[in-house]
């Protein structure tokens, strides 16, 4: 049971990994692009060479995902499908954690409380809520659900100041 878990724990480590890679990658094929724009002095010279670098790169990652959905027995639905982190809380936390990822259980998910300074944002209207629970009073007295006496006693706990 201990091994499962550690499988489970191993295998969503490494598809958080193997994310941040395919991040990184994309960053440094961006830069890559820019610098050489700035190097060679223009995009249009060198679009050619960079459409076909291009266009190798996303087919050698094309051919891997492929090869990897066969190797799984996955349909590419299956293989798109985030079921490492479906039911799971994510947290991501850039600059009070410096850039930090953490996924935990469904029951870790802790509920967002307003900062102590500013009220808290409500649902309802405050003032509409009253009207709605002498409305409600209403239809049990009609529904002969309650008598006058208990109405006439709760509508005056409504109008005190």
């Amino acid at each position: 049971m201990f091994v499962k878990h550690d499988k489970e724990q191993s295998g969503v480590f490494k598809s958080i990994m193997a994310a941040h890679a395919i991040l990184l990658l994309h960053v440094f094929l961006i830069a890559g692009i820019g610098l050489l724009v700035l190097f060679f002095g223009g995009f249009i010279r060198y679009m050619g060479w960079i459409f076909l670098v291009g266009a190798g790169v996303i087919l050698a990652l094309g051919y891997r995902f492929y090869r990897r959905m066969k190797q799984e027995g996955k349909t590419v639905a299956e293989m798109m499908r985030p079921s490492l982190l479906q039911g799971k809380s994510v947290e991501l936390s850039v600059m009070d954690g410096l850039i930090s990822f953490k996924v935990g259980e469904s029951r870790d998910r802790k509920q967002i409380d307003a900062p102590p300074g500013k009220p808290r944002a409500l649902l309802e209207d405050p003032h509409s809520k009253p009207m709605e629970e002498l409305a409600e009073l209403v239809r049990l007295l009609e529904s002969g659900l309650i008598t006058r006496e208990e109405y006439d006693q709760a509508k005056k706990s409504f109008f005190r100041p």
